[in-house]
């Protein structure tokens, strides 16, 4: 059986050339040809929200311009495009917050928006899904992704990055009709088959631990790691950071439906040796310990455990992103405060991922109190 190949490098700092260089020997030890001629290139990096570069919630535009660079080189066309929450406030305020609007200037590459531009049907295990044409029209596909934690998945990377293909408020949609991590899980898993980039690498320098995407805590790796299987470079990230791969349903899914490869076993990790690369302590979602409960133990105590969004007044500025961006409409204005209904509540955690302020925590049952910390 042939190996997947990942690659890892150090690289200790967002300096333009120190990332220059690792993004150059990521290609070379996979033996990425980046002199190919190529009509259209597209560069899809992680741009969750508007946010500051130094918050690791997005990936960082210094990694994206690295990249850009290097496939614009020999004057192929590239696009660097995402569609981002809150991108109907537009998107050039997010470009312009999380620095890519800088990063860009001068560049060969050239930004671009999913939103308002046409969409092209795509399908996987009879599931269909409306992307952003360029995804599929490009001749080759770039995911930039960053590491970070994520409440609802536990992590993500370079899989989930995918989602960034779908426009508008249709993302969503899908969080409203899978609000259960397995049944998201499966959906990503779809979404990637169907759309399938080329090649992923993985913005690790500054990764996020704790709570994330977007309430976590920014933690140094000083990594970039590369691929061209989306479940091979996850499930060794997911490794650096102290989980099980196959514990992450959507890597477990990928690797049963042979979509892409979790068994490190069946991974030819290149570049710098893993079991160096392994944070020395890196604080994994607050669910992370409900993953181990047997399901039948679940069924028998769920209705006692339970973990909602919940908002600080004290900290929430009232822009209303959460509101606007509810799937099912679960919050509303009660005075000068925003409040749940938590039986339309999906916990889909959408408040919790585009909150700009981290006002929104998540609030816990006292018997999840006990297996959640």
């Amino acid at each position: 059986m042939i190996k997947t190949k990942v690659a890892i490098v150090k690289c200790n700092s967002y300096n333009p050339s120190d990332v220059r260089g690792a993004t150059r020997k990521l290609m070379d030890l996979l033996g990425f040809d980046t002199n190919t001629s190529k009509d259209l290139t597209l560069i899809n990096p992680n741009l969750l929200s508007a946010k500051a570069p130094d918050r690791a919630i997005t990936t960082h535009p210094v990694v994206v311009r690295a990249v850009s660079d290097l496939f614009s080189s020999n004057g192929n066309k590239v696009l660097v495009g995402d569609s981002p929450g809150g991108a109907d406030r537009g998107v050039h305020r997010v470009w312009k917050n999380t620095g890519l609007l800088d990063a860009m200037k001068g560049a060969a590459g050239k930004l671009h928006s999913f939103e308002g531009n046409p969409v092209v049907k795509v399908s996987h295990n009879g599931r269909s899904f409306h992307v952003a044409d360029v995804a599929k029209k490009a001749d080759l596909v770039i995911g930039v992704s960053k590491l970070k934690t994520h409440v609802l998945t536990l992590m993500t990377g370079a899989l989930k990055n995918c989602y960034g293909f779908i426009p508008g408020f249709r993302k969503a949609v899908y969080h409203k009709e899978f609000p259960k991590p397995d049944k998201f899980s499966a959906m990503l898993v779809d979404l990637y088959a169907a759309t399938k980039p080329d090649l992923f690498i993985m913005d690790a320098i500054l990764a996020m631990e704790g709570d994330g995407p977007s309430s976590g805590k920014p933690k140094q790796l000083n990594l970039l790691l590369a691929s061209t299987d989306a479940v091979a470079l996850d499930s060794v990230a997911a490794t650096v950071i102290g989980f099980q791969p196959r514990k992450i349903d959507y890597l477990k899914l990928a690797h049963d439906m042979r979509i892409g490869r979790a068994d490190l076993d069946e991974i030819d990790i290149i570049g710098e040796n893993i079991a160096e690369c392994k944070a020395d302590s890196f604080e994994l979602p607050s669910n992370t310990k409900l993953k181990m409960i047997p399901d039948l133990l679940v069924k028998l105590i769920s209705p006692y455990i339970w973990a909602h969004p919940a908002i600080d007044h004290d900290v929430c500025i009232r822009c209303d992103e959460c509101k606007d961006n509810c799937p099912t409409g679960a919050i509303s204005e009660d005075g000068d405060k925003l409040v749940y209904d938590y039986n339309r509540c999906i916990d889909c955690m959408c408040c919790h991922e585009l909150c700009p302020n981290k006002a929104v925590y998540i609030k816990k049952s006292w018997l999840a109190r006990k297996f959640i910390h």
